[in-house]
């Protein structure tokens, strides 16, 4: 299993610009670069793909080569500071699906009317915040987890006790059958809870849905209700139907009997039923890339209340080239949402979408 928790910033130092190293959380029960090394020690830059064009698993590139751009132009954001200006293509992948989002509104972000944002609610346990360095060092090593990067770093939680979920729903989690949160959930949840921006890397069955799904819970609730014609709040992305499903279930099992109401859209049904969804109001929308394009062209939703991404299986979304579409997807969205992206493995082509995607600024 291994995590990494990231946050990016490009910030320019005299005579040159210089890429601050990211927050990482990483265990090491599997290799993380799927084959290849790590980016971060000197001289080992390999990508997951070798010169061939066949990746380490012997697959063939997605992409059909590479090219640089796709990042989002620097500019001013409607806050003032300094934000990002996301292009509707870009990247390095060619659209798979044509024209698809090719009619999106170009979204000015300084001209649009937002509600005020929430994203940092994690208040630290007592328990937690007297830990010493050298009992966070070893906590760490139980989790077989390292973190780099900017600090304050997150103190791992391992007793969901500590981790200040509501009653309700802390009687749900350990109803649920839950023990304690698994390495992701242990390092994911204080810096998804802090609003910081992070890529998860971790197996699959590792507990990453739940790592997002609880501190989108909170996030939610402490965000304005939501009024007719508006979006969803959080927005989950996932590569396949069956993906999707399997989220909303999970949603589903931890909204049960609140005011949270959610819907998964996706290819291969009938689009009435969702757009009926959509169309009512949901706080959590869970989406294939496609489908979500398709419903936002023709205006059955937005994604102007969108506050909490997450973009589950981000290295098979590549790998299945739907990179042209989760940037048209993600310009929708207002530049100061929280971002949190999550895979199996963390190859080159997903450290360049966490860039563009990912911030480093404290909430």
């Amino acid at each position: 299993m291994a995590t990494r928790a990231v946050g990016f910033a490009l910030r320019l130092s005299p005579g040159r610009a210089s890429l601050r190293k990211p927050l990482a959380v990483r265990c090491f029960s599997i290799d993380p670069y799927d084959g290849g090394q790590d980016p971060y020690s000197p001289g080992r830059s390999k990508s997951r793909f070798d010169d061939s064009g066949r990746d380490f698993r012997g697959q063939g590139r997605s992409d059909g080569g590479r090219s640089d751009g796709g990042r989002f132009d620097r500019g001013k954001d409607f806050g003032g500071r300094r934000g990002y200006d996301t292009p509707l293509t870009g990247g390095s992948m060619p659209d798979r699906m044509g024209s698809l989002g090719q009619n999106l509104k170009h979204m000015n972000w300084q001209q649009e009317e937002l509600v005020n944002v929430q994203k940092n609610f994690y208040k630290e346990h007592p328990e937690i915040a007297a830990m010493t360095e050298q009992q966070v060092a070893e906590s760490l090593k139980a989790l077989n987890a390292n973190i780099e990067g900017r600090k304050p770093h997150p103190r791992p939680v391992t007793r969901f006790d500590c981790i200040g979920l509501p009653e309700d729903l802390l009687q749900t989690v350990k109803g649920a059958g839950f023990d304690q949160p698994t390495p992701i959930q242990a390092v994911g949840w204080p810096a998804a809870l802090s609003g910081r921006d992070m890529v998860g890397i971790a197996q699959t069955g590792s507990g990453k849905t739940l790592a997002y799904l609880l501190p989108g819970l909170i996030h939610i609730a402490e965000q304005p209700a939501l009024l007719a014609g508006d979006g969803p709040i959080a927005l989950v992305m996932a590569p396949t139907r069956e993906l999707a499903m399997q989220i909303h279930s999970e949603v589903m099992r931890f909204t049960d009997g609140s005011r949270i109401r959610s819907t998964a859209v996706f290819g291969g049904v009938n689009r009435y039923s969702q757009a009926s969804d959509l169309r009512r109001g949901v706080e959590i929308l869970i989406a294939t890339p496609g489908r979500l394009l398709d419903f936002l062209e023709s205006g059955t939703t937005n994604l102007k209340r969108v506050t909490y991404l997450n973009l589950d299986e981000a290295d098979r979304m590549l790998d299945m080239g739907f990179e042209p579409q989760i940037r048209k997807v993600v310009s929708q969205i207002r530049p100061d949402r929280q971002t949190l992206m999550w895979s199996a493995t963390w190859p080159k082509e997903i450290q360049r979408l966490a860039r563009d995607f990912c911030r480093e600024e404290t909430p």
